[in-house]
């Protein structure tokens, strides 16, 4: 991806490691080039258990495993970069809100 840009992969858990993701053979991302820090609509999936990766310069920036999402559950994912412009993978996470 460009600059700023990352690739979103939403896979079922334990289906590809992180290493997988990070070197591109774990399939298609869900969001691909995805510009940081842009809003998608909302993407319906199964209610399962997920692993949630996002790559930048191709490196996972963020690596949540096993997110359980159940049935009729509404929730909104929000990705969040280092607060500082010389931060660490570490201080890459994401925020999940239920409606």
């Amino acid at each position: 991806p460009a600059a700023g840009d990352v690739d979103v992969y939403v896979t079922a858990a334990g289906e590809f490691t992180a290493d997988q993701v990070a070197a591109g053979t774990a399939g298609d991302p869900l969001l691909d080039e995805f510009a940081f820090p842009t809003i998608t609509d909302y993407v319906a999936l199964a209610p399962g258990a997920y692993d949630i990766r996002v790559v930048a310069g191709g490196a996972v920036a963020i690596n949540v495993e096993g997110f359980q999402l159940d049935g009729g559950t509404v929730a909104t994912v929000i990705a969040r970069g280092p607060s500082e412009p010389a931060g660490t993978p570490s201080d890459f996470g994401v925020v999940v809100l239920t409606n």
